[in-house]
């Protein structure tokens, strides 16, 4: 129920970027909590009908500003309570099992 929370405080933040949220787990670890995020690329831009057009993995500085703006909306909103938490945001590894047709799409050429 909090992972429903906190993604959909996050969904707005992140389309600013043109990101979407791709995942989010929070595990508790000993006293804290790990929070790990994954984003992606927001294909909303591309045309229906657009099945090749390659799509640029995301850059360092992308998923570094992705990061800055969680953070913020995780400390803004005191979604995480007085617990400390560790944040863990970054972009689907090539291992990561694709699961709908956005993920199939961000792939097409790799």
């Amino acid at each position: 129920m909090a992972d429903d929370l906190i993604a959909s405080q996050l969904e707005q933040p992140l389309a600013d970027l043109s990101l979407v949220l791709d995942d989010l787990t929070v595990t508790p670890a000993g006293r804290r909590r790990v929070v790990r995020v994954i984003v992606d690329r927001d294909l909303t831009g591309l045309a229906a009908d657009d099945t090749t057009s390659a799509v640029a993995g995301l850059t360092l500085d992308e998923v570094a500003e992705a990061t800055r703006v969680v953070a913020d909306v995780l400390d803004e909103g005191d979604l995480m309570g007085e617990a400390p938490y560790t944040l863990e945001v970054s972009s689907p590894g090539l291992d990561r099992v694709l699961r709908g047709p956005r993920q199939y799409r961000r792939n097409v050429g790799r």
